[in-house]
């Protein structure tokens, strides 16, 4: 093993090692995780992959799908048949592949950068908080980095590859990893598209044995999973023609990647450095050739561009995590550029100042942070003995209402359902009635907007309709009531007529 190789591979397990020693006890109300666990097991035990009791609802699309794509669970599976429904266990296995995905971005990486400059990256991406806090998610991101940086790398091979018959095989091998990152996150269908711009501009060839490769291999998998699987992702409904809104998605993206600087403490700081990291990373690209553009740029600009028109993305710091990779690449390779001009002296200072100064602010972040096991989520007592209640005094069909539905279903075995929290009384009750919901369970004591938006809501509207409904459950946390028989149907609601759906985001949309 090399010197280079050993100070990567010795930098990873320390990082690795501080993601294990730092997984906080319990989990948050983020149910995104639930419904990745409740594929997994659905694969598990031979059920259907859909039958995960999350009822999906076409007035709240930007919830989530009715379905998650299948690669994730899949890996998730050897954990749940020897673990069952550890979530530590799951944690650990992600912080695994999260090392792994390392190892694949300092191999990418060093294509372009010095070893010191490779160290510098995995460490300011790795420690970042927002970074950091993904370890105790359970999200798909970590996989989806994985194996999309890993078909880049493969394909950057592939295209240097002298030899006919080694080149088309990474080719094949760069077109599996592809669409196991569409097969984890349809996002993922950026790649290919980023592999094909980027050899175009190089070397102005398309059909090329390489990227046909690339090009079926991609498409045995997505083929294969269409066969295999009934996926309904029922992601198109989420979009909405609005130019403005498009901009405003632009914009708030480009605030939210500042946002991953925060060090607690002071705003006008975390500007200041976003500043500074923006100016080499601006540097970088806009010195680069369009010949000279590689995969690694293309997969950044197409992933920001389909954000852009995507509405529940707004300000959403998560969608960007796969892109930071690129952005920190971006910020070394400007620094670097120094050493060929005249302020070639200030290129090691420099590199080292920003370091350290986005380490800081890094520590800073973390000083204000609790840190310690999770206090609201689903493991809280609360959360425990509401969920025992459902399972041992309400029957199987019953179907409720909740503001984190897949998480409830998953610990209930109950199907159960969201509302908009933008909702009036007159909406609330058509969504009742249509999924034919018999419970309402309102979180009154937690410190969340949308548990306290939906509570108020929720509240209001039984207080002013009383009769149909009974209150059958009460702890610290939580209220459950019963919708009596034919009650939906009866309600009057004051002042108000049937209308138009109003979206989220402003846009109107026919009731379903």
């Amino acid at each position: 093993m090399t010197r280079k190789a050993i100070l990567i591979f010795g930098l990873i397990s320390v990082i690795g090692g501080i993601h294990l020693a730092t997984l906080r006890e319990g989990q948050e109300w983020g149910d995104d995780f639930s419904l990745y666990i409740a594929h997994a097991r659905n694969i598990a035990e031979g059920r259907p992959y859909a039958d995960t009791g999350y009822i999906y609802n076409p007035a709240n699309p930007t919830l989530s799908p009715r379905t998650y794509p299948p690669i994730f669970p899949l890996l998730l599976v050897p954990v749940y048949l020897l673990f069952g429904m550890n979530l530590t266990a799951m944690k650990v296995f992600v912080v695994l592949l999260f090392m792994a995905m390392l190892g694949v971005l300092a191999l990418l990486f060093q294509r372009r950068l010095p070893l010191p400059y490779v160290l510098g990256c995995l460490a300011v991406f790795a420690l970042n908080p927002f970074v950091w806090q993904q370890k105790d998610r359970l999200l798909s991101e970590t996989p989806f980095m994985l194996f999309a940086y890993l078909a880049l790398l493969l394909a950057e091979k592939a295209m240097q590859e002298s030899r006919k018959k080694r080149a088309i095989f990474l080719g094949l091998a760069a077109g599996a990893a592809a669409y196991l990152a569409f097969g984890t996150r349809t996002i993922g269908v950026v790649i290919v598209p980023s592999i094909l711009a980027s050899d175009w501009l190089r070397q102005r060839r398309l059909f090329s044995s390489i990227n046909l490769a690339i090009g079926a291999a991609f498409l045995t998998g997505v083929a294969a999973q269409k066969c295999l699987l009934v996926v309904e992702g029922s992601y198109l409904d989420q979009l909405v023609f609005d130019p403005g809104l498009y901009a405003r998605i632009a914009m708030s993206l480009g605030l939210a990647l500042g946002q991953f600087f925060d060090n607690g403490y002071s705003n006008a700081v975390r500007l200041i450095l976003f500043a500074c990291l923006l100016g080499p990373a601006s540097w970088a690209v806009l010195a680069r050739s369009p010949g000279r553009l590689s995969s690694c740029e293309f997969f950044a600009l197409f992933n920001f561009a389909i954000l852009v028109f995507w509405p529940a993305a707004e300000y959403g710091q998560r969608f960007l995590l796969p892109i930071l990779p690129v952005f920190f690449l971006w910020v070394a390779e400007g620094l670097h550029r120094l050493e060929s001009t005249s302020l070639r002296r200030l290129e090691k200072p420099a590199a080292a100042a920003l370091t350290l100064a986005v380490l800081l602010s890094y520590a800073g972040w973390f000083s204000r942070k609790d840190t310690g096991p999770i206090r609201d989520g689903v493991s809280a007592p609360e959360a425990v003995a509401l969920f025992d209640w459902v399972q041992n005094q309400t029957n199987p069909h019953d179907v409720f209402l909740f503001q984190k539905p897949r998480a409830f279903a998953l610990y209930t075995g109950r199907p159960a359902l969201a509302h908009r929290t933008a909702d009036d009384h007159y909406r609330l009750a058509h969504t009742l009635q249509k999924h034919g919901a018999t419970h309402i369970v309102v979180y009154h004591s937690s410190p969340m907007p949308l548990f306290q938006k939906s509570g108020r809501l929720v509240e209001t509207f039984i207080a002013e309709n009383p009769s149909g409904f009974t209150q059958v459950y009460e702890n610290e946390g939580f209220r459950v009531y019963r919708i009596r028989e034919g009650a939906l149907a009866s309600i009057k609601v004051a002042n108000r007529s049937p209308g138009p759906e109003i979206n989220s985001d402003g846009q109107h949309a026919t009731v379903p």
